[in-house]
Formats: structure tokens, sequence, C-alpha cells
């Protein structure tokens, strides 16, 4: 089977990949979405041990709490790009 490449870039350029407006592209929300749980993550992660000495529940707490990093992540940017009826429709699926 022999593959054959186009011409130029622009022939593998699909309508699909333009956002329309009111929404944004999928690239952006996948970087929104590994920024949010990289942040959120590794906050937690980095707080827990400078609390451990004095508040070690605190500490454990944080720990535990950064785990939901890309859950949360997830959340916020389905809520931003789809509004409050997409967030719906994804908790829907995601529970099913």
């Amino acid at each position: 089977m022999k593959l054959r490449m186009p011409s130029s870039p622009a022939a593998v350029a699909t309508p699909d990949s333009v956002a329309h407006v009111g929404q944004t592209s999928s690239a952006a929300s996948l970087l929104t979405f590994f920024a949010l749980a990289f942040a959120w993550s590794w906050a937690c992660w980095l707080l827990a041990p400078a609390l451990k000495v004095n508040h070690p529940v605190a500490s454990t707490t944080l720990s535990l709490t950064g785990g939901f990093g890309p859950s949360l992540a997830a959340l916020v940017v389905v809520a931003g790009v789809s509004g409050g009826a997409g967030l719906r429709r994804w908790l829907k699926r995601c529970l099913r």
C-alpha cells in the first residue's frame, strides 16, 4: 500500500479545525486543562510538606486534594467551553 503526501500543508487543513464564534479550539481547551491540572496538583503537593510539622491533618488533606487536580480542571474547562447545560450533559455521561 503506497501513501501519497499532499502537495501543500493547506491541503490537509479541515474546516472543523477552525473555532467558531463563542467556541474555543480544542488545542486551547487542552492546554487550559493541563495548565489548571498541573497548577492545582503541584500547588497542593508542594505546600503539604511545609505544613506537615505544625498541621499534619492539613498536610494530609492537601496531599489528597492535589490528586483531584485533573478532575477539577476538567470541570472548569467543560463548564467554560460548554456552559451549564454542557456541564450537566458531561456529568451525566461520567456517572452512567
